[in-house]
C-alpha cells in the first residue's frame, strides 16, 4: 500500500545518515534547486530520471538548509522544507516554460 510519508522518511533518513557520515552537500542551495527542476523537467519529457537521483537532491538540500539554520535533521522539520523548497523548484520550472507557448489544445487544435 502507498503512504506518501514514505518519501519523506526516506528523504530525512539518507540526510541524516549523511550528516552521521559527515557527507556534506557540494553543491549550493540554488545548484540543487536547479538540479531538481532540471530533473522534474526531464521526467515530463523523453527521458526519464532515476528516482533514487532525486531523493539524493532532495536529501543534500534539506540536510543544507539544516545546517544553516541549525534545526535537526528530522520528519518534523521536513514538511516545512518540503512547501519551501517545492515553491523555489516551481519558480524555476516557470522559467523552463516560458517559452513553451503551445499546450495539447493548441498544438493538436482541440476544443
Amino acid at each position: 500500500m502507498f503512504n506518501s510519508w514514505v518519501y519523506s522518511e526516506i528523504i530525512v533518513e539518507q540526510a541524516s545518515r549523511k550528516k552521521k557520515l559527515g557527507l556534506y552537500p557540494e553543491l549550493n542551495y540554488e545548484a540543487l534547486v536547479e538540479s531538481i527542476a532540471s530533473w522534474m523537467n526531464c521526467w515530463m519529457r523523453f527521458t526519464m530520471p532515476r528516482p533514487d537521483e532525486l531523493i539524493d537532491l532532495l536529501s543534500d538540500a534539506f540536510l543544507l538548509v539544516m545546517n544553516a539554520k541549525r534545526k535537526k535533521v528530522e520528519i518534523g522539520n521536513y514538511e516545512a522544507f518540503a512547501e519551501a523548497v517545492r515553491a523555489d523548484v516551481y519558480r524555476r520550472l516557470m522559467e523552463y516554460i516560458k517559452y513553451c507557448d503551445k499546450g495539447v489544445r493548441t498544438y493538436y487544435k482541440m476544443k
